[in-house]
C-alpha cells in the first residue's frame, strides 16, 4: 500500500468517526432531555437533623496567589450557618505573594472573633491542589469536608441544605452544589461560558443524579464524606484534574453522588480568552490523563455496561476536539478538489447531519438557559456562538489531548480571578500565560476567510459552503484575536495596568455586551427588586448611579457603550426618561461607589453643559427597599457645571454627601 493510499484510508477513518461521534451527540442529548422531562420534578428527600445531632464539618479553601478574591471566600465560610462547636475552617494556602499576608490578617481576625479556623501550608508544593487537599485531609476532624475554591462564595445555609442528605443514604458520598455566576452578563465571553456550564449544571448532572449515573465532583461547592475520600484511595496529585480522578475512583467503590441544582453557589468566569483557553487546555490535557489511566479499570471493574459506558465516553468526549481540528485542515483540500478522498458524502447528508446536531444543541442548551431567566432569543443566540468557541479552541484543545494521552509531564496554569471589584486599588498584577496556538488560529482564520471567498466565487452550489467556511473564520479570528490582543492582560489592582490591551477586544466584541435598556426608571427599581433577596444572601450590595445630561438620544446609546466598557464587570441595567439615566450595577461595595462615580463621570465629555450625579448603595439593612434607595439616589444629585476642558475631575461624593443647590 503507498503512502498517499494509507493517509487516504485514515483520513477516511477520521471522517468517518467524527459523523459517528456527531450522531452519538445527538443520541446522548436526546435521550438526557427524555430523562431530564420524566425525572425533573422528582427531589432528594432530606430528613431533619436535630440542634444537637449535626455532625462535624471541616471547611477546606485551597488558595493559591488569589490576592483579589481570597479575603471574600474566607468571610463566607466564617460566616457558615452551623454549630460553631462541630465546624472548622481550614485554609490550605500555597501562595507565594501579597495574599500570604491578607489570609492571615483575616484568618487572624476571624480567629480573636471566635470562628474555628487555622492556615495550613506547606514548605514543598507537590501534587498541586490534591496534595493540599490530602494534607489538610490528614488533621481534619469533620465527618463530612466542604470544598470552596478561592472564587466561590458558598451561601451561608450550604451545610444546612447538603449534610442532612448524607444521613438519608449511608452510600452517599458526595454532595454537589450548583455554579452561579456573578459576572456572566460581563462580556460576550462570559455569556457563552455561562450557557455551557449552565447546560452541565442545570440539565445533564441533575438528571446523572436522578438515575444514578455516575458524574464527577466539579472540583469546589460540594461536600465529601471522609470515609468515602479514604476508601476510594485519597487524593492523587499526579494529574490536573483530581476531582474527575477521585469521582471516578469512588464510584468503582460503589459510592453514590447527589448533585442539587437549586443549591446555587456564586462564582467568577474567566473574563479573557487566554484565561479561558488555559483552563480549557488544562480540563482537556486531565480528562486525557484520566482516559489513559483509569480508562483501562474502568472497562475491568464490576459496574453496569451502562456506567462504563458513560464513564469510558467522558473520559474520551474531549476526542472530538481532536477530530475538529484535522477536520479544519482537510475539509477544504476536498472541498475544491485539491484531495480526492475514497468516499464522497452527499451535501445534503452532511447538512442534515448538521442540522440535527443544532437542532439538538438547541434542545439541550435553551431550556437552561430560560431556568436561569435568559431570555428566548438571547438563549437561542447564544447555542451558535457555544459552537463557534469550541471550533476556535480545537486546535489549542487538540494539541492538549495528545499531550495527555502520551505525556505523563503536568504542568498546571491557574486561571487568574478578578473578584467582584477587578481588583481593588493596589495589588499584584496576574495574567495567563501567553499561547503561541493564539497566532495558529489566527492564520487559520485568515485562511479561512479567503476560502471563503473562493467559494463564493465558485458559484451557486457553493454557497452553503461558503457560509460553512465563514463560520469556521469567524470563530478562529474571534479565538485567535482576542486571545492575541488580550495576552498582555493583568488581573491587577494597578488601575493603569488592568485590561490596556483588552480594549479593542472590547470594541471588536461591544455589541455582545450592550446594557438592557428600557423606557423609563420604575423597571430599574423593579429589576432591583427581583435581587434584593439574593444580594441579601450572598453579602453583595447594588450600586444606582443616576445621572442627568442634555444629550439626545443618539448621544445617550453612543455614552452607554462606553459607559458599558468602562464599568465592566459589572452587570449593567439602565433605564432611560427623556435626558436621565438610571444605571443599576449589581454585586458591589459601599467602598467602591466613589470609584464608580468617578469612572461615570470621566466619561461624560465637557462641551460646557451643566450634568447631575447623584448614588446610592443597598440594601443597607433587611428593611431597606429599591425604592428607598431610588430616593436616596435622587436626593443626593450633585450638578456641576463643566467647563471647555478635555477631562473633567470628577466630584467628590460621599455616601452622606447633601443634595447640592443650584
Amino acid at each position: 500500500m503507498t503512502v498517499t493510499r494509507c493517509f487516504l484510508w485514515m483520513l477516511e477513518a477520521e471522517r468517518l468517526l467524527f459523523r459517528l461521534a456527531l450522531v452519538q451527540m445527538v443520541l446522548g442529548i436526546l435521550y438526557a432531555m427524555f430523562c431530564f422531562l420524566r425525572f425533573r420534578r422528582d427531589g432528594e428527600k432530606v430528613p431533619t437533623i436535630l440542634e444537637n445531632d449535626w455532625p462535624h464539618v471541616t471547611v477546606q479553601l485551597p488558595i493559591r496567589n488569589e490576592f483579589y478574591v481570597a479575603d471574600r471566600v474566607i468571610r463566607a465560610a466564617a460566616a457558615l450557618d452551623y454549630p460553631n462547636d462541630r465546624i472548622e475552617i481550614q485554609v490550605l494556602d500555597d501562595s507565594d505573594d501579597e495574599t500570604v499576608a491578607l489570609v492571615d490578617s483575616t484568618v487572624e481576625e476571624l480567629r480573636e472573633s471566635g470562628v474555628q479556623i487555622r492556615t495550613i501550608r506547606r514548605s514543598l508544593r507537590t501534587g498541586f491542589k490534591a496534595g493540599h487537599l490530602a494534607l489538610g485531609l490528614e488533621s481534619a476532624r469533620g465527618e463530612f469536608l466542604a470544598i470552596f475554591d478561592a472564587d466561590f462564595i458558598p451561601p451561608s445555609d450550604f451545610l444546612r441544605r447538603t449534610i442532612p442528605i448524607f444521613r438519608s443514604d449511608e452510600t452517599v458520598g458526595m454532595v454537589q452544589g450548583r455554579w452561579e455566576f456573578l459576572n456572566q452578563s460581563s462580556s460576550f465571553l462570559t455569556w457563552v461560558q455561562a450557557t455551557i456550564l449552565n447546560g452541565l449544571m442545570l440539565i445533564d448532572q441533575p438528571i446523572k443524579s436522578r438515575r444514578r449515573n455516575p458524574f464527577q465532583f466539579n472540583g469546589t461547592a460540594g461536600v465529601w464524606r471522609k470515609t468515602c475520600i479514604e476508601d476510594a484511595g485519597g487524593w492523587r496529585g499526579d494529574s490536573m484534574v483530581e476531582d474527575l480522578d477521585l469521582s471516578y475512583r469512588a464510584f468503582m467503590k460503589h459510592w453514590r453522588f447527589v448533585d442539587l441544582p437549586d443549591l446555587a453557589v456564586p462564582t467568577e468566569l474567566p473574563d479573557t480568552m487566554m484565561a479561558y483557553r488555559a483552563q480549557q487546555r488544562r480540563w482537556t490535557r486531565g480528562n486525557a490523563q484520566m482516559l489513559r489511566a483509569l480508562g483501562p479499570k474502568v472497562l475491568m471493574s464490576d459496574l453496569k455496561i451502562g456506567h462504563r459506558a458513560g464513564m469510558m465516553m467522558h473520559l474520551g468526549g474531549r476526542l472530538i476536539y481532536l477530530l475538529l481540528a484535522v477536520l479544519t485542515v482537510t475539509m477544504p483540500l476536498i472541498t475544491f478538489g485539491w484531495i480526492h478522498p475514497l468516499v464522497n458524502y452527499p451535501l445534503a447528508q452532511d447538512g442534515a447531519l448538521l442540522a440535527a446536531v443544532m437542532a439538538a444543541l438547541l434542545l439541550f442548551y435553551v431550556p437552561a438557559q430560560l431556568m436561569v431567566k435568559e431570555s428566548f432569543v438571547r438563549a437561542v443566540c447564544s447555542v451558535p456562538m457555544v459552537v463557534s468557541v469550541n471550533i476556535g479552541l480545537s486546535l489549542c484543545c487538540a494539541t492538549a489531548f495528545l499531550s495527555g494521552l502520551f505525556s505523563r509531564r503536568s504542568v498546571f496554569v491557574r486561571t487568574p480571578k478578578v473578584g467582584a471589584h477587578g481588583g481593588g486599588s493596589t495589588g499584584p498584577r496576574y495574567h495567563a500565560p501567553f499561547d503561541p496556538l493564539c497566532l495558529v488560529e489566527t492564520i487559520v482564520g485568515t485562511a479561512y476567510v479567503f476560502f471563503t471567498r473562493l467559494a463564493v466565487m465558485r458559484g451557486r452550489e457553493y454557497f452553503v459552503l461558503s457560509l460553512f467556511f465563514a463560520f469556521f473564520a469567524f470563530s478562529f479570528l474571534w479565538v485567535g484575536l482576542t486571545s492575541l490582543f488580550g495576552s498582555f492582560e493583568t488581573v491587577s489592582g494597578r488601575a493603569d495596568d488592568r485590561r490596556k490591551a483588552g480594549e479593542l477586544t472590547r470594541r471588536l466584541l461591544a455589541y455582545g455586551r450592550r446594557p438592557k435598556v428600557v423606557q423609563g426608571h420604575d423597571w430599574v427599581v423593579n429589576r432591583l427588586g427581583t435581587e434584593f433577596h439574593r444580594l441579601r444572601r450572598n453579602g453583595t450590595r447594588a450600586s444606582l448611579f443616576i445621572v442627568e445630561i442634555p444629550f439626545d438620544r443618539a448621544q445617550i446609546d453612543l455614552l452607554l457603550v462606553l459607559l458599558h466598557g468602562s464599568l465592566r464587570p459589572y452587570d449593567l441595567a439602565v433605564g432611560i426618561d427623556g435626558s436621565k439615566l438610571a444605571l443599576l450595577l449589581l454585586d458591589t461595595e459601599a467602598a467602591e461607589d466613589q470609584n464608580l462615580l468617578t469612572r461615570v463621570a470621566k466619561l461624560l465629555p465637557s462641551q460646557g453643559w451643566t450634568r447631575a450625579i447623584g448614588a446610592a448603595h443597598g440594601p443597607l439593612d433587611p428593611e431597606d427597599t429599591p425604592e428607598r434607595m431610588s430616593a436616596r439616589a435622587a436626593s443626593r444629585l450633585i450638578h456641576v457645571e463643566s467647563g471647555c476642558q478635555s477631562t473633567l475631575s470628577p466630584p467628590v461624593w460621599t455616601a452622606d454627601s447633601p443634595k447640592s443647590t443650584d
